[in-house]
């Protein structure tokens, strides 16, 4: 039999040990499974979104017994890393997460609650009909109105327009900036912060379209104004 060498020997328990530290998407499918068993469920957090820089990040209410879960998850091996850091952590205020990353990679694990650190258990490439698949899940029936909205071709760009948004044509000071479906978003400008004259001569959709026209992904979009009694909005629609 020929002798394994150390430097092979090594190299091989480092690809157990990274196996064992990320999980994949099935495993993903029964931790969905248990938390919503033990009545915890996934909120919206836009703290984590912006300081992890995901497109979307989502946690549970802090975990008041570890054990439940420990009890469950020493008995599946799909979910030995989650089982680890569970272990791990058992004392801290933890959470469960998950969240997606501008290159659609979906990552999920537990959240140190204390340290606002995030501990990944598994990741695996998603595309728009897996959300579908999940919304079975009680544990995420309080995100269904995010995940159903998400379109993977076009969600890092939306994302980016929208943070655009939110800095444009500021001497009119942008109320908000929201995605509303799968390619549209919407920034809401105080009405009265544009004069009669400037509504009159459609100065705001000029302003708009200059702006667009400096961006790269001008060919992506189109875009038009919508006035109400209190606001305008600026809706740009990505193709």
């Amino acid at each position: 039999m020929k002798k394994i060498g150390k430097e092979t020997l090594k190299k091989y328990k480092e690809y157990i040990k990274e196996n064992l530290e990320l999980s994949g998407k099935n495993s993903f499918f029964n931790l969905l499974q248990i938390i919503g068993n033990h009545g915890y469920h996934f909120i919206y957090s836009n703290y984590y979104t912006e300081i992890y820089q995901y497109l979307y990040f989502f946690i549970t209410e802090t975990i008041k017994d570890t054990d439940e879960f420990l009890d469950v998850f020493k008995y599946k091996i799909s979910l030995k890393s989650s089982n680890y850091i569970l272990n791990k952590l058992k004392n801290n205020k933890v959470s469960f997460f998950f969240g997606i990353s501008k290159d659609s990679i979906l990552r999920y694990g537990i959240l140190d609650n204390t340290s606002k650190k995030s501990h990944v258990c598994g990741e695996f490439k998603v595309n728009d009909k897996y959300f579908n698949s999940i919304k079975k899940y009680k544990s995420i029936s309080y995100v269904n109105k995010y995940l159903k909205n998400i379109n993977i071709k076009n969600i890092s760009l939306m994302r980016d327009i929208q943070k655009e948004l939110e800095t444009f044509y500021t001497s009119k000071k942008v109320k908000d900036v929201e995605i509303q479906g799968k390619n549209t978003i919407i920034a809401h400008i105080d009405r009265h912060k544009f004069t009669d004259d400037d509504i009159q001569t459609n100065r705001p959709f000029r302003v708009l379209h200059e702006w667009v026209l400096t961006k790269e992904w001008k060919n992506r979009v189109h875009y038009y104004v919508d006035e109400t009694d209190t606001e305008l909005n600026f809706t740009i629609i990505v193709n």
